[in-house]
C-alpha cells in the first residue's frame, strides 16, 4: 500500500503548476523527497557497495585540503619573492645617478 501512495504523491508532485519564471521538480528531486536520501543506493544499479567508514572519507578530503592549502602557500611565497626582487630591481634603479 505504500508504493501506491509513494507513486500517487510522486506523481502530484510532477503534476503541480510551477509559478512564473521557475522551473518543475527534476524526477531525482521528487524521488528524494518522497523516498528520502539513502546512502549505498546507486541509480540505475541497486544497492552497490558501502564506504569503510565516514572517517576514511573525512580525513582523504581533509588531507587533500591540507595539500591543497600547502601548494597555495608554496605559490604564494614564491610570487612575494619575485614582487620583493622587482622591488629591489627598482630601487636600486632609483638610487642610481643619473
Amino acid at each position: 500500500m505504500s508504493l501506491l501512495n509513494n507513486k500517487h504523491q510522486m506523481l502530484e508532485f510532477q503534476s503541480q503548476p510551477t509559478s512564473e519564471g521557475s522551473q518543475p521538480l527534476s524526477k531525482d528531486k521528487i524521488c528524494e523527497i518522497v523516498l528520502g536520501k539513502r546512502s549505498g543506493y546507486l541509480k540505475s544499479l541497486g544497492r552497490g557497495p558501502k564506504p569503510k567508514s565516514q572517517k576514511t572519507g573525512r580525513s582523504s578530503s581533509s588531507s587533500y585540503s591540507q595539500e591543497m592549502h600547502s601548494r597555495e602557500i608554496t605559490e604564494l611565497r614564491s610570487s612575494l619573492e619575485c614582487s620583493q626582487l622587482k622591488i629591489e630591481e627598482q630601487k636600486s634603479k632609483l638610487e642610481e645617478p643619473k
